[in-house]
Parts: structure tokens; C-alpha cells; sequence
């Protein structure tokens, strides 16, 4: 009796451990080697880790590892596909305080990733330091042993230290809000299909409905004859100036509404570009 009962503990054991095998979710581990770094890059108000994607590595894992949304990673990359290629870079979208400015302590400092920055042109040390990275001008001068505040295009510079264990889970990143992330999104695609086809300029009038309060006020999307549904255009208020970038849905209706408008925006859309009135002067750049 005592065989027969212990035969059955070691198949309930054995089955347990088979289901668990079928759950547990496949391991994803996100290691860097000790010579490993990252490099930050800011864009339109938004920071970004580089990550080159290493064998074994999925955009799900990524996420986990820098706590934001799979749909975060597919935006800030113009993804339409989650799946990714091993030596693949991606945009990871973070808070800036996922980036520690405080230099860890020689038994920590293994913890930690140095996070660098190349210089653009027309960018100054304090830029990057206050706009971007949030630190005194001095802080940077300090981090890099350099001897001014002039720095020249393609300088690197050390701006702080990520974690190898990832963004913490009470500091997620991500985009700051929707519409963002939908801008980011939109103009990622624009500029990745530029490079194999051509633009084409034109400019008049734009419409829009300026009392839909129905309208997502993160929903960036046009109406448009000149280009197929799905595309995504470039429109530019040279009055101000300010450039976004939308998602054609469908052609441009034929009514009194639209007039002689040459696209039609949504609100989201029209408000970003700042119009006050139901029709304003726009330029627009988009592909064939």
C-alpha cells in the first residue's frame, strides 16, 4: 500500500512539473557583456535607448526589461510586425529617470551600463545637459574630463548610467501620452518609406471640423486624393512653423464643406498644426 501511494506522489510530482513546464513562459533574458553600453538619442521632447537586439531576445522581453508597452516598442520603431532580427537596433522609448545621473559607487558600478549621447549639429553642452538629460552644464564637464563647454558634431559624451536589471517597476516608460506616441509613430514610417520613394510637394487649403468634440484628441488622420489610404503625409502651417504627420483614411469629400480645400485634417490633427480657423494654408510632402 505504501508503494502504491508513493508511486502516486511521484506521478502527481511528475505531472505538476510537466504543466509547468507547458506555462512558465520562455526565458528572455536581457544580458549585456562587461563591455556593453547604451546610447541615448532624444527626439521631438521624447528620450530613447538604442538596443541592439541580441540572439533569444523578443520585443516581448524588451518590454518586461524596460517596462513599457509591446505597442510603445512597434511605434517608436514603425513596426507593424512584433517579431524582431537578432542585430536589429531599436528606439526604446523611456522617462529620463530611468537614466541615473549620479555616478554609482566603485561596488555598484557593475550594476550599471554607461548611457552616452553623440552631438548633433547645432546643439550646445547645455542643451543636451538641461533640455535633454536634465543636469547641470558642470555635471557633464565633469563626466567627460573636458576642459570647456564647447563641444563639436559627433562628440560622445557620457550622460549617465542604466541598470542592468532593467527599468524598475515603479518608473515605467513608454510614451508620455497617446498622441505621442501616435506622432512618433506616424513620422518613424514617413521617414523609413522616404528613403526608397518620392516625395512629392503641394500646397493649399485645409478644412477641418472644428466643433467634433467626438473626435480622439490623439487621432491624427487626413483625407486625401493624392495618395492611396494607409499612407501617411507630411503637413507643415508655415505660419508658425509646425509639422505633424497623418494618416490618410480616405479621399477628400466632394461637398461645399471642403471647398477648394486640398486635404481634409481631424481635429487632433488640425489643433496640433494650430489652426483657429476651419480652413488654414498648409504645405504637404507625401510619397509615390
Amino acid at each position: 500500500m505504501k508503494i502504491y501511494f508513493a508511486s502516486l506522489i511521484l506521478l502527481g510530482c511528475l505531472f505538476s512539473l510537466d504543466l509547468m513546464g507547458q506555462q512558465a513562459p520562455a526565458k528572455n533574458p536581457i544580458v549585456f557583456g562587461s563591455r556593453d553600453s547604451l546610447f541615448a538619442a532624444v527626439s521631438d521632447n521624447q528620450t530613447f535607448l538604442l538596443h541592439r537586439v541580441k540572439s533569444g531576445q523578443s520585443l516581448y522581453g524588451l518590454s518586461k526589461f524596460y517596462n513599457l508597452p509591446v505597442g510603445d516598442l512597434q511605434a517608436a520603431n514603425g513596426m507593424a510586425d512584433p517579431s524582431v532580427k537578432t542585430g536589429q537596433a531599436l528606439r526604446v522609448p523611456i522617462v529620463g529617470k530611468a537614466i541615473r545621473k549620479k555616478r554609482p559607487d566603485i561596488k555598484k558600478s557593475a550594476d550599471f551600463l554607461p548611457v552616452y549621447y553623440r552631438v548633433r549639429e547645432k546643439e550646445t553642452l547645455y542643451k543636451i545637459a538641461h533640455d535633454y538629460f536634465g543636469v547641470h552644464t558642470d555635471t557633464l564637464i565633469k563626466f567627460n574630463g573636458l576642459k570647456s563647454g564647447t563641444v563639436s558634431v559627433g562628440k560622445v559624451l557620457l550622460v549617465g548610467w542604466f541598470p542592468r536589471s532593467g527599468v524598475p517597476a515603479d518608473l515605467p516608460g513608454g510614451f508620455r501620452n497617446e498622441a505621442q506616441k501616435n506622432y512618433i509613430e506616424l513620422k518613424t514610417r514617413y521617414e523609413t518609406e522616404k528613403t526608397t520613394r518620392k516625395v512629392v510637394e503641394m500646397e493649399g487649403a485645409a478644412v477641418w471640423q472644428k466643433d467634433d468634440r467626438r473626435a480622439s484628441e490623439a487621432a491624427f488622420f487626413a483625407r486625401f486624393d493624392q495618395a492611396p489610404a494607409g499612407s501617411v503625409l507630411e503637413v507643415t502651417n508655415p505660419s508658425i512653423p509646425v509639422t505633424l504627420y497623418v494618416k490618410v483614411i480616405a479621399d477628400l469629400p466632394n461637398d461645399a464643406k471642403t471647398g477648394n480645400a486640398v486635404v481634409w485634417l481631424s481635429p487632433a490633427a488640425a489643433k496640433s498644426l494650430g489652426a483657429i480657423d476651419e480652413k488654414f494654408y498648409v504645405k504637404i510632402h507625401y510619397l509615390k
